[in-house]
């Protein structure tokens, strides 16, 4: 009897590791498996990533939320802080020493603002958006259904990821700040030059710039949509990240950039903001107008913390639930611009190949 099995490798030859040949048939189903796993892994129009986004959402919802309500929370703190106590002083308008005393609290209320409140945002922003991207990702490669598995080691580099967004959002709303800042500079030398004509010179640029805000800051929010999942998933240092993420999303010859994809995602967001946010207006709204509620406020110190809380829950609601949402867009689009750009489908389902025929 030969020793030579139907391929023709000698199974008796020394160092030769005998293994179970699978059939053609059963080869074949594997690789249909391989492309029901990887059915999310193809060229994307806007209309199905959002599509997309809103069948992941409602599949991991229920995961992610509970893990991203204590991030959110602390986004929430720093809004009612920016509320409470910085935005007030912006519309005080005093004379003399009280304009002084005035000057001196907005002063602190701008640094702790900056140095305090919008870290501790932008930190809680980055912990939700590691965990729905990190929840997502999975799904659409099909690599991992396990919903805790897949998100092992999900605050490592977080601070780093914090200080990344930061940097894209003041790169972002760079429009914004410059705006913001003529109407400071220009309000502080009319009070202590009021014949000067440079305030109103200000005032007149920082219009400008703010109407021009209008339309740079949204082209360069969705310029650096995709920054976040780079970093997330690609670990990449913060200046590779920032290129790549501009790499996928600009235009490259025949293929279009994803700024089609971000206004989508902007307008179905600003509808879903828009109904929550009112929605959930009107029961603080019912709250704060009771009469046992206004008694109490009136009748405690911090009242108007109280009242900066109660009505900052909308925008709480707004930020837990549709962050998530626009995550998993983000998620689905980086996919989609890595397909188009750098044929990942064709990778992935080329290594899954290779892996069966090497399990064979």
């Amino acid at each position: 009897m030969s020793d030579f099995g139907t391929d023709g490798y000698d199974d008796t030859e020394p160092g030769f590791k005998s293994m179970e040949r699978k059939d053609p048939l059963t080869l074949h189903q594997e690789r249909l498996n391989s492309l029901d796993r990887r059915q999310w892994l193809h060229p994307m129009t806007s209309g199905e990533i959002m599509e997309g986004a809103a069948r992941f959402y409602q599949i991991s919802a229920r995961h992610i939320l509970p893990r991203t309500a204590l991030p959110t929370a602390l986004c929430y703190i720093a809004l009612t802080f920016i509320l409470t106590f910085l935005l007030p002083n912006f519309y005080v308008v005093t004379g003399g020493q009280e304009l002084a005393n005035d000057a001196v609290k907005m002063v602190v209320a701008t640094l702790i603002t900056l140095f305090v409140a919008i870290p501790l945002f932008v930190y809680g922003l980055g912990l939700s958006s590691v965990v729905a991207i990190q929840q997502v990702s999975p799904f659409i490669t099909g690599d991992n259904l396990n919903y805790y598995e897949s998100n092992k080691g999900e605050s490592k580099n977080v601070w780093q990821f914090t200080f990344f967004l930061s940097l894209i959002g003041a790169e972002s709303l760079l429009p914004v700040i410059i705006s913001a800042a003529m109407f400071l500079f220009g309000a502080a030398l009319q009070a202590s030059a009021p014949e000067s004509i440079l305030p109103g010179l200000l005032a007149v640029i920082g219009s400008i710039m703010a109407f021009l805000a209008f339309f740079i800051t949204p082209y360069l929010i969705l310029r650096n949509l995709l920054g976040p999942v780079v970093f997330t998933l690609e670990q990449h240092t913060i200046k590779s990240a920032y290129k790549r993420g501009k790499y996928l999303s600009k235009a490259h010859n025949q293929v279009s950039s994803s700024v089609e994809v971000g206004i989508y995602l902007v307008l179905i967001s600003l509808f879903i903001v828009l109904g929550l946010y009112f929605g959930v207006s009107m029961i603080t709204s019912l709250i704060l107008g009771s009469g046992p509620v206004q008694s109490f406020v009136g009748s405690v110190i911090w009242g108007d913390l109280i009242v900066s809380a109660i009505s900052m829950i909308p925008g709480y609601i707004v930020l837990w639930l549709v962050l998530p949402f626009w995550a998993s867009a983000a998620t689905l689009s980086y996919y989609d611009r890595r397909i188009r750009l750098e044929a990942f489908d064709i990778r992935t389902l080329a290594q899954d190949v290779l892996e069966v025929r090497t399990d064979a």
